[in-house]
């Protein structure tokens, strides 16, 4: 009979997986956790399949901070750069936004964000604008990152909206409301709760939209002749639009009156597109008919700029 006090004599059993596991870790030098055993165990005893295999050729490193960042213009002729990032869940935003042509040159501070994947919508407080009504107001901005973009080309997609006061929740991403090809790099990283981790590397997609060398339809830029001598149009008694056409076309350019702004960038000079308002030049300077260098800031007044150095609500484009 075998004594039991024995262990020598007891009959050999099988370890099982656990004690293997183990030992063979430990024979590695490694420190072992029932954590990390069972994770390891987890697939075989589960049946579960294994995950898609995911290394650094075909992966990417996910950021600890949900970012977005990029500058460029649209394909609709709007200059725009931004820079901001938040937490995994959107929590403690900070950032910039600048949105120039018809935004009225404004600039805004993050309020929120959310970011899923490769697409992003921003909500921002406008801090400063050449249109003094939109002060306090908010804007959202979508934004889709459709990988590296191909040097010439607009692959990338945006869009932003005016609201009435600045969003503290913003809504989903959603991909629709970006709905303009961006000539520039706009780049977005969605961070993983919990740290780093590998994320499937974006393929870099078919360029899209218009080639981003050239102008728009419709738009006109004013190129001045250097040492050149303009004569001054007629501008006053006619529409904004039409005015800032032949302006760009003689190759000046052009502020309104209470702003420091230049402008040299004309749109709607194809006569399909219509802005609105589209106000009566009031007063210019200098008058019709003066000698100008080419490249001269003219002075424009308007009703329009009127009321917005008022602080009227009625919007300047």
């Amino acid at each position: 009979m075998r004594d039991a006090a024995h262990p020598r004599s007891a009959p050999a059993r099988n370890p099982g997986p656990l004690p293997l596991v183990v030992s063979s870790l430990r024979a590695l030098g490694g420190v072992v956790g029932a954590g990390a055993v069972m994770a390891l165990l987890a697939p075989a005893t589960a049946g579960a399949a294994a995950p898609a295999p995911c290394d650094r050729v075909a992966c990417v490193a996910s950021p600890r901070w949900d970012t977005a960042f990029g500058r460029g213009i649209s394909v609709a002729n709007t200059p725009f750069e931004v820079a901001s990032f938040a937490g995994p869940s959107g929590e403690d935003p900070q950032g910039r936004v600048f949105l120039g042509g018809v935004y009225d040159n404004s600039t805004g501070v993050l309020t929120c964000g959310r970011i899923r994947g490769r697409v992003a919508v921003g909500g921002f407080r406008i801090v400063a604008s050449d249109n003094p009504t939109r002060l306090g107001t908010g804007v959202l901005v979508f934004g889709v990152d459709n990988g590296r973009t191909p040097p010439g080309r607009a692959v990338d997609r945006g869009n932003a909206v005016f609201v009435d006061a600045p969003p503290t929740a913003c809504p989903e991403p959603d991909p629709a409301k970006a709905t303009f090809d961006l000539c520039g790099e706009l780049t977005i990283r969605d961070a993983r709760p919990g740290g780093p981790a590998l994320v499937p590397r974006l393929p870099v997609k078919a360029p899209a939209g218009r080639p981003c060398g050239g102008t728009a339809p419709g738009i006109v830029v004013a190129t001045p002749t250097p040492g050149a001598r303009v004569r001054v149009p007629a501008l006053v008694g006619r529409r904004r639009s039409a005015a800032l056409c032949t302006l760009a076309r003689f190759g000046l350019r052009w502020r309104f009156r209470g702003s420091p702004r230049v402008y040299d960038l004309a749109t709607g000079c194809d006569g399909r597109s219509r802005v609105s308002p589209d106000p009566t030049v009031s007063e210019q300077s200098p008058r019709a008919q003066t000698w100008v260098r080419s490249g001269h800031v003219m002075v424009l007044d308007d009703e329009c700029a009127l009321a917005a150095r008022r602080g009227g609500s009625r919007r300047c484009l």
